[in-house]
């Protein structure tokens, strides 16, 4: 029996992960466990939902890795200085990490968003 999974959705769910975890190590550490533990596990369903091809995750995962680019954007434009003075300097960690995400999201949109693969999961 030939699966129809393509691989790339394997790949996908696992990306989703590092996606929202590239942070810079400041906001690592700040995070609380709840918070983690809220995340992990929330990924880890929609990973295994758009395993088994639920139409419902390919449609979370659009929103999220959507919302994922504009809310780094926000925040490297908003935070991605160090200081609060004009001229200070870029925080290169977060400038780094921001757009590390915002690329990694942009592939996981054109993947899940081409019509092979829409068609897959509905």
């Amino acid at each position: 029996m030939v699966s129809r999974r393509p691989k790339g959705l394997y790949i996908v769910a696992i990306v989703q992960f590092f996606v929202l975890l590239i942070l810079p190590p400041t906001t690592v550490a700040s995070m609380s466990l709840v918070l983690w533990i809220v995340g992990i596990t929330v990924f880890a369903l929609l990973g295994i939902s758009m395993i088994r091809l639920h139409s419902w995750a390919g449609v979370a995962t659009i929103f999220i890795q959507g919302m994922n680019i504009i809310i780094r954007l926000l925040v490297l434009v908003g935070h991605a200085t160090i200081g609060a003075e004009p001229g200070a300097g870029l925080d290169v960690w977060m400038a780094v990490t921001t757009l590390a995400s915002m690329i990694c999201s942009w592939y996981i949109l054109r993947y899940v968003d081409q019509p092979e693969i829409q068609a897959i999961m509905q």
